[in-house]
């Protein structure tokens, strides 16, 4: 039997986002942690939308999951949409994670773009879920954005920075996940 920590993951708009469950489960166990995958999906209203800038607002989507969880008597969550998403003062996000309320929101919508330039394979998408997928999820357990740009943890403001990155933590982070169990 498991005694190890669970996050939930909820779907968020629709069930796009799990296509790429198995590279999110990965991504969660990659931290010894363990998932837990809902199938109900958590609907957004006209509110979360942003219509100037053709975005959802993802500090309003974290809301909601922080909601629907504390319903669900559930702990630190990870909601994932295909739908694309920004937060105010930046023209888009990967993904974002609220601490205080322990959740963290991914979004597929920019991360399964491809272009000649930056598509190394037919992996390169799953592997760009995997890493921002661990990367919310290392916020999730208290890692900051990491300097040394290899790192799991490092920001990416682009899909070249996402696949320039190693599915890995680098020592310091590594460490400092130590300090944080």
């Amino acid at each position: 039997m498991s005694f190890r920590e669970k996050i939930t993951v909820y779907p968020v708009h629709n069930m796009d986002g799990y296509k790429f469950v198995s590279q999110i489960e990965a991504a969660i166990r990659f931290y010894d942690r363990e998932p837990d995958v809902s199938v109900n999906v958590i609907p957004l209203s006209p509110r979360e939308y942003d219509g100037s800038r053709r975005q959802f607002k993802a500090d309003l989507i974290i809301e909601k999951i922080a909601q629907v969880r504390d319903s669900d008597k559930k702990g630190k969550s990870l909601g994932v949409t295909s739908i694309d998403i920004s937060m105010p003062n930046m023209n888009f996000v990967f993904g974002v994670t609220n601490t205080v309320k322990k959740v963290s929101l991914l979004s597929t919508a920019r991360l399964t773009l491809i272009s000649k330039e930056l598509f190394l394979g037919a992996k390169t998408v799953e592997e760009r879920i995997f890493k921002e997928s661990a990367h919310e999820i290392g916020h999730l357990l208290g890692l900051t954005h990491c300097p040394e740009p290899m790192c799991i943890m490092s920001f990416a403001n682009t899909l070249k920075q996402v696949d320039d990155k190693l599915p890995i933590l680098c020592n310091n982070c590594r460490e400092k996940l130590k300090g944080l169990r």
